[in-house]
């Protein structure tokens, strides 16, 4: 499309003040007088390839939107200007738009391969308004559940999420961002793509958690181009909404509940069940399980967090709001994290650190190890072996005494009669 130059002035112009950049700031990004981008946008330069180029790239564009028949707003400008006015916002710009300049170079490239995408299958959810906080967990719950049933995913983890998404026709990009920033999402206009950034500075698991939560915005929340995830605005709905649909889309109901199943927890201390018999009656049978012995521990905590491969501080909330904890027995693990113990335990129990290594201990048996310190903590907190006892397997294992000593004192804490309550008015949806 041939466009004049005072309608290039004007989407030059229109385009820097979408990102909130002054023509001072340009200028001195590009090394030209301010008086020359002036003339830029009057249309009274010139703007050659080059410069039209470092335009694009400092306004977060490609060349050619500059030139197409409708200049529509772009996504990228709405993550340009919700940074935050810091020392190093420039410098996250500039990472941003260096992500977005891939994304759309990997769109284009397999365009011109002509490699075949899911982006076209990927389904566009429609959302009903949402009117509150809880009609947004269900809908985060919901789509969540559509999308592991979509994807054929059942209730296990997820292994890879990235690939899931790449999959799915959306470019994943890891990128260093101010801390309060969680990732980001942005529809491409001109090459229909979409783009979502986590920040590299956050533990893997938060980034997968991150992942997630965008993943929900990638297909729900069309009618922005540009969404970027920021602490203070989780109570914002559609920040709630894509928490709980991470929470569940990351932990499945089904898979938290076979999981703990298999370690006969998450179970009412006197089970029933009706049977019913050939002539239609009705018995009722009741059992009584062993005291404690369907308490939920801070390395039950560990070993799920590992399972799904999520933060322990989401797998704390995700059992409270499945009513498989109590709200003191959530209190109790979060203390175990705040203190230091659980983060201690889940190292031993990844068979990492204490557990073997720079010790010349074989590491054939790092598994074995692992088993020991689990099962070891659930014998002592069903008081099934002693204090002492509970120490020489924890020796036994290679875990250092005074970490040993530490974590059993946060066992013993813990050992008091808590039926798990079902059910918790408002449930809590936000884990980043």
């Amino acid at each position: 499309m041939s466009i004049s130059p005072e309608e290039l002035g004007r989407r030059l112009r229109e385009a820097r003040e979408r990102v909130g950049l002054t023509q001072e700031e340009v200028a001195r990004q590009l090394g030209i007088p301010r008086t020359a981008v002036a003339l830029f946008e009057a249309g009274k330069r010139k703007v050659s390839g080059l410069e039209l180029a470092r335009l694009a790239f400092l306004y977060g564009r490609a060349p050619g939107d500059f030139f197409a028949p409708d200049f529509t707003g772009d996504g990228v400008a709405v993550l340009l200007r919700a940074l935050p006015v810091t020392e190093t916002a420039e410098e996250t710009r500039e990472a941003i738009r260096h992500g977005v300049t891939l994304a759309r170079e990997v769109l284009h490239l397999e365009e011109l391969l002509e490699v075949e995408r899911v982006a076209t299958a990927c389904p566009g959810y429609k959302a009903s308004v949402l009117r509150g906080r809880w009609e947004a967990v269900e809908q985060g719950n919901l789509l969540a559940h559509r999308e592991r049933q979509r994807l054929e995913l059942g209730s296990a983890p997820v292994p890879d999420l990235g690939e899931v998404l790449e999959s799915q026709g959306v470019v994943v990009l890891e990128l260093g961002l101010p801390d309060s920033l969680s990732g980001f999402t942005v529809r491409l206009e001109s090459s229909r793509g979409v783009a979502v950034g986590v920040n590299l500075g956050h533990s893997a698991e938060r980034r997968r958690f991150s992942l997630a939560h965008e993943y929900c915005h990638v297909l729900v929340d069309h009618d922005l181009p540009g969404i970027v995830s920021r602490q203070e605005e989780g109570d914002e709905l559609r920040e709630v909404r894509a928490n709980a649909f991470a929470a569940a889309f990351l932990m499945p109901e089904d898979g938290i509940r076979d999981y703990l199943g298999r370690l006969r927890k998450g179970l009412p201390s006197r089970p029933r069940e009706a049977v019913l018999t050939p002539a239609g009656e009705v018995r009722l049978v009741e059992g009584r399980l062993p005291p404690h012995s369907t308490d939920v521990g801070v390395w039950h905590v560990c070993l799920l967090s590992g399972h799904f491969g999520v933060s322990r501080e989401a797998v704390i909330w995700r059992l409270y709001n499945l009513g498989l904890i109590s709200e003191a027995q959530k209190d109790s693990l979060r203390e175990a994290e705040r203190d230091g113990s659980a983060r201690t335990l889940a190292r031993l129990l990844a068979a990492e650190g204490a557990m073997g290594q720079g010790e010349g201990q074989d590491q054939s048996l790092r598994l074995a190890r692992r088993r020991v310190v689990h099962l070891a903590l659930e014998a002592l907190h069903r008081e099934l072996i002693s204090r002492r006892k509970c120490l020489e397997l924890m020796e036994l294992a290679g875990v250092p005494e005074e970490e040993a000593k530490a974590l059993l004192g946060r066992v013993t804490e813990q050992r008091r009669p808590q039926a798990p309550s079902f059910g918790h008015g408002d449930k809590a949806a936000g884990f980043e």
